[in-house]
């Protein structure tokens, strides 16, 4: 029997806006093996409305008595899930029609994959794309494939990956200390536990917008899953830990001192954001020599804009 999939689509109050497209999206998926779970986190608009408008034999639409957090409702569309491949489909983003079917053909009739990822399309609010950005993963073991992450080579976006179902049951489902990293934390498990097979071609869509971009209250949380998922890492490839745990707590302290950038409009609160985001990564990549790094990488960036412009006009 061929492989079948769950669409796992947990939403809280998105009807006004993004549910549509997202459902859609899912419902308009050519492979046939196919289950859809809507699971509704105690919505107060009319989400419930718009999925029972769609009569489709495998749709399920489950509305919860409470609003149970945005990471237990992930893991309830997992525990539930049939398929012998998990998508966890946020309800803003897009996936295209054909992402189930390239991503089965892709595993040539398996059902044992850990994961399947393809590359991914980052759009804005209105749908308009920003960047397309090609799943360059194939070929790379474990520790290639969080080295090629940490120098932003290769993206880690849940709306183009699918879990292997009994898998990511096994290892807890999506789980961390703040609900921050947890699909992260889960690829790294199952990564370190299977085999991955990847499309290179994009076929889902992460919308970036102005409710996923979080908030100053985050930061120290962001810092306790960034700790938590550098330990992951390391701790799932124990060969290679040491040499994976320096760089990935690195690159996630410069991360999330981008997050501080973003989300703090004063200069005296970025720098004691910064302070605490230096302490609460060991003092692993200082916030001054960020600064310095960030000022230097802008500077090189405006001057080859500046000679690209000079060269375009001269020519």
């Amino acid at each position: 029997m061929s492989p079948t999939v769950t669409i796992g689509m947990p939403t809280y109050n998105r009807a006004d806006r993004f549910l549509r497209p997202a459902l859609e999206n899912a419902l308009a998926q050519t492979w046939h093996e196919l289950e859809i779970i809507v699971s509704d986190n105690c919505s107060t608009d009319n989400t419930k409305e718009i999925v029972s408008s769609y009569s489709d034999p495998r749709l399920r639409y489950v509305r919860q008595e409470r609003n149970i957090g945005a990471n237990a409702n992930f893991n309830y569309c997992l525990n539930h899930a049939r398929g012998d491949y998990f998508l966890l489909y946020h309800d803003d983003d897009v996936i295209d029609p054909d992402m189930v079917s390239i991503c089965m053909e892709a595993t040539g009739g398996r059902n044992d994959y850990g994961l399947i990822r393809t590359g991914t399309r980052l759009i804005d609010g209105d749908g308009r794309v920003i960047r397309e950005i090609p799943n360059r993963a194939g070929g790379l073991d474990y520790g290639g494939f969080f080295r090629a992450w940490m120098n932003d080579n290769v993206t880690s976006y849940v709306c183009s990956t699918m879990f292997n179902t009994s898998l990511l049951k096994e290892i807890g489902g999506f789980e961390s200390k703040h609900g921050l990293y947890q699909d992260l934390m889960a690829i790294a498990k199952i990564l370190a536990r299977a085999e991955r097979c990847d499309v290179r071609e994009v076929k889902a869509s992460f919308r970036r917008h102005e409710e996923n971009f979080g908030n100053a209250a985050d930061l120290k949380a962001w810092c306790e899953d960034g700790v938590q998922l550098a330990e992951v890492i390391a701790a799932e490839a124990p060969e290679e830990g040491k040499d994976l745990y320096t760089p990935s707590m690195r690159y996630l302290c410069q991360t999330i001192y981008g997050y501080a950038r973003r989300f703090l409009p004063s200069r005296v609160e970025r720098l004691k954001a910064y302070r605490m985001i230096e302490r609460e990564f060991g003092h692993c990549y200082p916030y001054k020599e960020y600064l310095f790094h960030r000022t230097v990488t802008r500077r090189y960036r405006n001057t080859r804009s500046t000679l690209r412009k000079h060269l375009k006009s001269a020519g």
